[in-house]
């Protein structure tokens, strides 16, 4: 995996250095599993093309140039187990749509200018890594969140989260 990771990122590299548009390399991907890309120069909005990516199982945009929403289309990729575009420009709200990547493992969303609610990723129930730090979600840690029963990190420091641990996230 590692070693067709690092073909991945060299081949992205190179088209990134060819094309900072999303249209372009969306075609490119359109049927690989892994989408690798950090430490990129894209650059504009998460492209709506990207919803027909439907067997994608990593979104990795990290430390990028990326701004505006995060797409609601996002939930229509079901097989997403990794979504990691933190160190971006995104803001807005979370959106509800995300709670339906029912196969998520790993959700990267820190250092961003995110707002909303917790609420909006109760539905994520084998998440294990939840990674929200310096943002500006508030409001309380949902009591759903003890249903994650697989979770091993959650980074909640530099939020305007508050109020206590409910005691169903302290018992996993």
């Amino acid at each position: 995996l590692a070693r067709d990771r690092t073909l991945l990122v060299n081949v992205f590299e190179f088209l990134c250095f060819l094309s900072s548009h999303f249209d372009i390399l969306i075609t490119f991907f359109r049927f690989i599993h892994y989408h690798f890309a950090e430490n990129n120069n894209l650059a504009g909005s998460l492209p709506d093309e990207i919803s027909a990516l439907h067997s994608l199982k990593v979104l990795s945009l990290e430390k990028g140039f990326i701004s505006g929403l995060i797409p609601s289309f996002i939930g229509r990729l079901s097989q997403l187990e990794i979504l990691d575009l933190d160190f971006n420009s995104l803001s807005g709200l979370l959106p509800p749509e995300l709670s339906q990547l029912s196969n998520l493992k790993l959700l990267d969303l820190n250092d961003n200018d995110l707002m909303g609610s917790l609420d909006a990723l109760s539905g994520l129930d084998n998440i294990q890594f939840l990674k929200l730090h310096s943002t500006k979600i508030g409001g309380t840690v949902p009591p759903a969140f003890g249903n994650f029963i697989g979770l091993k990190a959650l980074t909640l420091q530099d939020t305007f989260v508050h109020g206590s641990m409910p005691a169903s996230v302290c018992q996993l």
